[in-house]
């Protein structure tokens, strides 16, 4: 039996039997597809080729493909060993991958609740990965939501980076409440996650541990995925082996 919801005012009306969950899972689609939960792979394709759906046609613009090492030496389902996972490298000065500008704004949100059941009121972005340098202070070096590619710092709605002692994140003026120190900088392989509420502030966590939160960058709506290696030294640069970016 199909139920119709009462929405917030300002909403269109809702029609669903049950919360859903619609999971795109190819980054080429993230355009061109309807859903909650939008997924990239780092594998080594990421970036496409000419004969299977180039990235470059689909809203996505990166540098040169990123370098991917293959996963080795880990422990079953063990997050006390989890070996080198299958990474991608973003991992010279100046590289740079940056997703379609598609997340955040009333009207995909909109469309997400369709599925949903109601009007989201969080967007969140989940990755697993490592920083492979982290003494560099350098703000664009590192990943998250940008609106636009994140070498530019004005851009930033909520990246993380190292600062060169600590794990940071910071939104577009990166001063004040637009900016959080997390917990010391190390190489080793995180769990990160990203939660900007609409209203704000904007949460991040590492491992499952709460860091801490910055304000809500407003006017920087829609907004993508984009990670990026300062261009001059490019000392801290880093490997992803996913992506997830979604609403609740």
């Amino acid at each position: 039996m199909t139920t119709e919801l009462s929405p917030p005012k300002g909403h269109g009306l809702v029609r669903v039997a049950h919360s859903l969950r619609e999971h795109v899972t190819r980054p080429s689609l993230w355009t061109r597809s309807a859903g909650t939960d939008f997924w990239a792979n780092l594998g080594p394709t990421f970036e496409g080729i000419a004969a299977d759906e180039l990235l470059s046609n689909y809203g996505w613009t990166l540098s040169t493909p990123p370098t991917y090492t293959p996963g080795t030496l880990a422990d079953l389902l063990s997050s006390a060993d989890v070996g080198t996972p299958n990474i991608a490298a973003v991992d010279t000065a100046g590289d740079f991958f940056t997703g379609p500008q598609i997340f955040g704004d009333y009207e995909h949100g909109l469309l997400a609740g369709q599925f949903l059941g109601y009007m989201p009121t969080k967007l969140c972005l989940e990755a697993f990965g490592n920083f492979a340098a982290v003494t560099g202070a350098e703000t664009t070096s590192g990943f998250g939501l940008s609106t636009g590619a994140s070498l530019t710092a004005t851009n930033h709605v909520a990246f993380i980076y190292s600062d060169g002692t600590n794990f940071a994140i910071r939104g577009t003026p990166g001063t004040g409440g637009y900016l959080d120190l997390g917990s010391v900088a190390d190489t080793s392989y995180h769990h990160w996650k990203i939660e900007a509420l609409a209203g704000g502030p904007v949460r991040w966590w590492i491992d499952g541990s709460l860091q801490g939160s910055i304000t809500l960058v407003t006017d920087l709506f829609p907004t993508g995925v984009s990670g990026s290696v300062l261009t001059t030294t490019g000392i801290n640069f880093f490997n992803l082996g996913w992506i997830h970016v979604y609403y609740e």
